[in-house]
Order: structure tokens, then sequence, then C-alpha cells
């Protein structure tokens, strides 16, 4: 039996504040409009969201090629600073991924350079990488691909490994891997599509540690036939030597939503990934989530599909409870078309949750806010990009927004069991409890503690549960924000029948209560005798004997382990007077 308990004064105040999303600072944009299609606007953002960094393809002085160029802007607490000068990519260039290291002070842009007059492909590309000195942005390294083409790229949080995808390989694709070992970076590795054709590396992301890589590739035929492509997400471990494959390709639909993987996300801890179809491709309105159990990528919660518009862009917060969903296409609710939309889900009781409060709509027509997402790694910052300008995508001018919220107090905390087991246990036995805690943003700090039957369980801060002694216990999860906002749940603890059928007669513990020695009555089979105080921590191991002196002890309830020489364990609870 469950039993759920909240405050229901303090709960209706809750209720009634919701804290919305929002704007920190002005809107950053582009000079103007880019209409160089293939820039929709790179953008990238710090782990704490105060430094945010956006890419410009225009115009330059030549009426054939384009050039580039990097502004990075700081959050003052008022308005965003730009941080150094412009960093500028002269003809033909387009900048097709940044990236920002946790701290915000290493960039990483990937770039292109095209021959729009003759046509002739890729003149140059690579990826250089810049730091920032106090100043300005200095050249730190540049990874010179000539004329091969630069899929995407990822850096973990301190930038000290990086990944390039590349077409080295041609269309099957390839990614490199590199690290810095403080004086220049050292390959890590090569990895490589296992299908001709299927663009792997199309999208890629590093964990924050950097051994973690997911791999997309939307032209995957995987199970499919000839002329289709369900794509695949291939996820990657480095052990220290060598890049292995992290449990199994997933694959996509080939029939409903082909070309998944050509869009792909991790988490910073690596155990969660988002995978879906790039804005560009057919049938962008669909995302899945998977972690990572065991050796083994389980799909987490219900697909993200195209309700309200296709998916633009999908960002997973550090611990890949908290993800950002843009829709750039979305109409608003006034009836307002393309002002877009993002959609910040958390993940409660095996759902993706979503309220109001959690809904950012972009504030004019044909803004197109949601094109490009990005999520603090503590879920409280989000940096959306746009397009902002006429029906003509082309048109447009990029701009980003930075929006900021806070966590709230719950205003409800649910206990049950892991994997729905029994709230009956035995004694000795461990029991895993999980909470889901509402709203969503709420706070999810928890003290766990016993509000009755402390003599019959044990509980620690993990919401693992252990029986003692048989009986009831009520089991405490409470906010650590406010002890006032409370879940409970009750755990019956019975007798070891394993221990209780093997020990047909009973050993006794005498005298207890006791003021200095206890007696055991029979000690031929067992093989350890362990003293605990009431809280679980262990206070002693006893060489086995009829006799204990607890004289140095202080009054109070002890637990007695007895280990049996078959493996069974009883425990016994001693008051000490």
């Amino acid at each position: 039996m469950e039993k759920i308990l909240f405050s229901l004064a303090f709960c209706f105040s809750i209720f009634c504040y919701s804290q919305a999303w929002e704007q920190m600072g002005q809107k950053v944009s582009d000079p103007s409009n880019s209409s160089y299609y293939a820039n929709i606007g790179c953008q990238a953002m710090s782990s704490n969201g105060n430094v945010i960094a956006t890419a410009y393809t225009y115009k330059g002085n030549s009426q054939w090629h384009y050039d580039g160029s990097v502004s990075i802007y700081d959050f003052d607490g008022n308005q965003w600073q730009q941080m150094g000068t412009n960093i500028d990519f002269t003809d033909a260039f387009s900048l097709i991924s940044l990236m920002l290291s946790d701290d915000g002070k290493t960039l990483a842009i990937g770039y292109r350079a095209t021959d729009d007059i003759l046509n002739n492909g890729y003149l140059a590309s690579g990826v250089r990488i810049y730091k920032y000195n106090g100043t300005d942005w200095i050249l730190f390294k540049d990874f010179d691909y000539g004329g091969t083409n630069i899929l995407s790229i990822s850096i973990n949080s301190d930038a000290s490994v990086i990944a390039i995808a590349n077409s080295l390989q041609g269309t099957n694709g390839m990614v490199s891997l590199y690290k810095n070992n403080g004086s220049d970076w050292i390959s890590t590795g090569e990895l490589y599509g296992e299908q001709a054709d299927d663009d792997f590396g199309y999208s890629i992301k590093l964990s924050s540690e950097g051994n973690t890589l997911i791999i997309g590739t939307p032209f995957n035929k995987g199970g499919g036939g000839l002329l289709s492509y369900p794509g695949a997400a291939y996820i990657y471990k480095f052990d220290g030597a060598i890049w292995k494959r992290l449990g199994q390709r997933i694959d996509g639909d080939s029939f409903q939503y082909p070309y998944f993987g050509g869009k792909v996300n991790i988490s910073p801890d690596g155990k969660t990934v988002a995978i879906g179809i790039d804005n560009s491709m057919s049938s962008a309105g669909y995302m899945r989530i998977y972690r990572l159990n065991g050796n083994v990528w389980g799909k987490l919660g219900s697909d993200f599909t195209n309700e309200q518009s296709n998916i633009s862009d999908f960002n997973l917060s550090g611990d890949g409870n908290i993800i950002a969903v843009g829709k750039y296409a979305a109409t608003n609710l006034q009836g307002t078309a393309g002002t877009g939309i993002t959609q910040i889900y958390q993940y409660i009781c095996s759902n993706w949750e979503l309220t109001d409060e959690n809904k950012i709509y972009g504030t004019a027509e044909y803004d197109r806010q949601g094109l490009k997402v990005n999520i603090s790694n503590d879920a409280k910052t989000v940096t959306l990009g746009g397009r902002s300008g006429p029906l003509n995508f082309n048109m447009g001018i990029n701009f980003m927004k930075v929006y900021k919220r806070d966590f709230v107090i719950p205003s409800s905390i649910q206990i049950s069991t892991e994997n729905q087991q029994s709230t009956s246990i035995d004694v000795g036995q461990n029991l895993q409890l999980k909470t889901c805690i509402y709203p969503a943003y709420s706070y999810q700090d928890l003290v766990w503690s016993i509000s009755s039957g402390t003599d019959k369980a044990s509980i620690n801060q993990n919401g693992i549960v252990t029986g003692l002694l048989p009986g009831i216990a009520i089991i405490r999860a409470s906010s650590a924000k406010s002890g006032d906002i409370y879940g409970e749940i009750q755990i019956t603890v019975k007798e070891n029948m394993a221990v209780s059928e093997l020990h047909k007669q009973p050993i006794a513990i005498y005298p207890n209560p006791t003021s200095q020695i206890i007696h055991i009555s029979d000690i031929k089979n067992i093989y350890l005798l362990e003293l605990y105080a009431e809280d679980g921590k262990l206070l002693k191991y006893f060489v086995v004997a009829k006799e204990l002196d607890l004289s140095n002890y202080s009054s109070g309830n002890y637990i007695l382990k007895i280990t049996y020489q078959d493996g069974t364990i009883s425990d016994k609870k001693i008051i000490k007077k």
C-alpha cells in the first residue's frame, strides 16, 4: 500500500505561482540579412549560459563570394557585451558549426570555403580553435582539411577533446578524434561508416568528459531495402586506448520517418542520447530519446513527433532529464504564423512532461524562433536562435535570444518502488525507491528519512531501504528546499524465511535491555558479529563469542547483525541502558 502525504495549504500557494521564462538582455542579431540559405545561423552557449556565440555569413566585397564572421558575447548582468573583436573568414566561407567550452573561453569553428564562380566544390575546409586571453580571441589551432568536406564538429567541456566528421572516405564518412596533451593535439582514433554512402558523421556530439561520442548516419540503410534510408546512430566509448562501440546500433524507421540520425545530441554525463532528423530533410518532426542501461540503449518515454510543427533542433540538459525542443515554423496562441515555439520537457515518472510555463513562443510573424536551441547544464538557461523577416526564408536575419528561469519548490512528491516491485521486503533485504516530483521544473534534491518504525528499517540518501526487523516502516522523502513538502510510502519488513528455516532453534540474546554484557545462546553456526548504530553506521566487528561487552557504548538502540556460516543474515535489536 502506498501512502502519499503533503501539506495542502502550502501546495495551494505553489500551484498559484508559476515562474515564467524571462529574457536575459537584448536580442542579438546579425547586422543584415544573409541570402546564403545554407547558413541558418550556427550558435553556441557556455555551460552556464552566460557566454554565447553566433555566426554570420554575408556578401563580402566580391559579388560572387561570401564572407563569414563569428561574434561572441558575455552577459554582464543586464546586457550582452561583445567579447573581443569579430573572428572573420573572407571569400566564400560558410561557417557550419560552433562549439564553446564550458567556461566560454575556448571556441571551435567548423568552416567550408567554396568556389561559387566555377563550382569546383570545396576549396578549403577545417576547424579553427580560438582562446580568449581576456582582451581578444587568439588562434590556438587550425585543423586544415583542404578540399575535404567537413560535416560537423564537437568538443568536450574543457575543449581538450575534439571530434571532426569529414568526407575523407567519400560519402561513407569518417570521424577523427584528437586530444590535447598540453602542447599538441594527438590522434586518439578514427571511426568509419560501415555502409557506403551513409554519411557517417553527418551529426556528432561528445559528452562532457569527451570519452563518449554519438554519431548520426541519416543515409544508413539499416535493415531497410535498397531504396530506403531509415538512418541510424552509433555510440562509442573511449577506454583510454581505443574507441569501442557502446551498446547497439540505434535504427530509425524507413517508412514513416526516414533519415534518422540527421541530428543527434548526448547529455553531458554521456548516459542519455536524443536522435532525430535534420531540419533540411523530410519528416523532420520526429525524435527519440534513449538511456543507457548496462550495455543496452533503452527508449526513454514516448516519441516526439510534429505536433504543432516539425522539430528543428533539440538539446539535452546535464543529466538528460530535461530537453529543449525547437519548432521554428509553429504558430503562436494568437494565430500569428511562423513565430516558432520552444518546448522544454522534463522526464518525470517515465513520461516527458510539458507545462504551459515551459513553452516559449516567438513574438513576431516569421520570427522562426527555435530554429536553433541550446540549454545549459543545469537547465535554467536556454538560447533560442531564429531567422526573422519575410516569408522568404533566404532573406531573413539571424538572431539569438537568451531566456532564464529558476526551479520552484515542489507541490507533490510521490514515492514508488523501482520496476514496480513489492513494498514488502525480508529482513536484511534492500529495496530501491524512486520518486516523482511535480510540477516540472521543481527542485529535485531530496532528504530521505524514516518517520515511523526506525527500528524496522534504514534508508540511505540514495533511496535504498534495508529491512532490519519484522514490522512496518514509513519512509519519507522531503524536499531539501522545504521540509513541509514530502511524500511517504509504507514498507513491510518480514522475517527472512531462509534464515528462520535454517535455524529452527532461534538464537536468544539476553539480557536485553542490558547495561553491560549480552549473552548469545548458541554460536556454533555463526560466522560474523557486527554492531551497528540505529542510523546504519557500523560500530564494531566482534570476535564470535557467547558474551559481548557493550559497557563502552552510550545508552540507546543498536542492531546486532549476525552472519551465519551459510551466508544468511539475521538482525537483532539491542537496547543499551
